[in-house]
């Protein structure tokens, strides 16, 4: 009798269900997208500090160098001078830096004598005035043709004039936040083409091509003036015992009885041949503010339509605010703003500060915060005078 083989259960196939391969998947996502926020996060974190770094480097090396030439400025003429005449002079020009017709910025310049040790390295300089009758000078903007001429360039003399100062090439697409920090040198002094003239910074296509750009990303470039009657920086600007934000040592040329470049020591136009009267800061407080990553800039943005005259505004990074800072501004555009309270992105602002104007600003306006630099210069040639009345 044959007996019936019990069937053998079916082994199931190898391979997965739909609903495994969706569980891993989904698994397979979130860890990948958790790979990914972290890897963008510790890229985050480099950027930035590397922007840092870059900013640092930056703003510590513009600032030593002008640091460096402030504190070789001279006050008093060389025996028999006659035209030659030694001055200082900071003082403010107005810009539309976004073609609309109006000057949004006022933007701070710094122009100084100084002793000239460059004649001692530099060979154009070293030579300069070997031939007698060389009527050419010399700058920091030299062609290969005037290179190889040295010798027909007149003698330093041991001084030159030396500018600092920012500007924009006005554009309607261009970011009017972002300056280039230019400096003009030119020797012996006293020259037709001085960097004193009225016109020496009125262009910025004539000023790039008679300065070397030393800085670019630059948001902002300020001094303040230690006077006679100053008692410290940090007293408000042009108060009665405040620093000075315009000076003109001759005390001749800034004559303006109100506006920007109201110098308070001023007297008339017969002291800008008087020497005995001139005056210049016992201090000078530098400034500077650099963009600290161009690769985000641009990403912090007003969120609402901003008048001339509001007191708030509105961004869309709050985080971004720093309560604990000591600088606490913001540059909107070409325009500079103090604020001094954070609440849910909104800003209490003064508006107008470093020298800008207050203009209304569209939603999408583009936010700057910058680094900040100074550093304090005491000028070793000072002059004072008390015999005022």
């Amino acid at each position: 009798m044959n007996r019936a083989i019990p069937s053998r259960p079916r082994r199931r196939e190898s391979g997965f269900t739909l609903i495994e391969l969706l569980t891993a998947i989904a698994i397979f996502t979130v860890l990948a997208g958790m790979l990914f926020q972290m890897l963008k996060s510790g890229l985050d974190i480099w950027r930035q500090g590397e922007g840092n770094r870059q900013a640092l480097e930056k703003g510590i090396n513009l600032l030593d160098e002008v640091v460096r030439e402030i504190r070789m400025a001279q006050a008093f003429e060389p025996a028999g001078a006659e035209s030659a005449k030694i001055r200082m002079l900071v003082d403010y020009e107005s810009f539309d830096l976004n073609m609309d017709d109006i000057d949004e910025s006022s933007l701070q310049r710094i122009r100084f004598v100084r002793s000239c040790p460059e004649e001692r390295t530099d060979n154009r300089l070293r030579l300069a005035g070997d031939w007698p009758g060389g009527e050419r000078g010399s700058s920091d903007v030299v062609s290969a043709a005037e290179d190889a001429d040295v010798r027909s360039a007149r003698p330093t003399g041991g001084l030159a004039e030396v500018a600092y100062a920012t500007m924009a090439v006005p554009s309607k697409v261009g970011d009017p936040g972002l300056l280039t920090l230019y400096r003009m040198f030119r020797t012996p002094i006293g020259r037709d083409d001085s960097i004193f003239a009225d016109d020496s910074f009125d262009d910025p296509k004539k000023l790039d091509a008679s300065a070397v750009a030393v800085a670019e990303n630059v948001l902002h470039f300020g001094v303040k003036l230690w006077s006679r009657d100053t008692r410290g920086f940090d007293v408000p600007v042009d108060s009665e015992f405040g620093p000075l934000s315009v000076w003109d040592s001759t005390r001749g040329h800034l004559l303006d009885s109100i506006g920007m470049n109201h110098f308070r020591l001023a007297k008339d136009e017969t002291s800008l041949d008087a020497i005995w009267d001139d005056v210049f800061p016992r201090r000078v407080l530098i400034t500077l503010v650099v963009e600290a990553d161009q690769d985000e800039a641009g990403d912090l943005r007003l969120t609402s339509d901003v008048s001339a005259t509001s007191t708030r505004v509105k961004i869309d990074s709050p985080r971004a605010i720093d309560s604990d800072t000591p600088f606490p501004y913001l540059k909107i555009e070409g325009e500079w703003v103090k604020w001094s309270e954070a609440d849910a992105g909104w800003l209490t602002v003064e508006r107008g500060v470093r020298g800008s104007s207050a203009v209304a600003h569209l939603a999408g306006a583009t936010l700057h915060l910058g680094r900040t630099f100074q550093r304090v210069v005491d000028l070793p040639v000072y002059r004072e005078d008390w015999n005022d009345e």
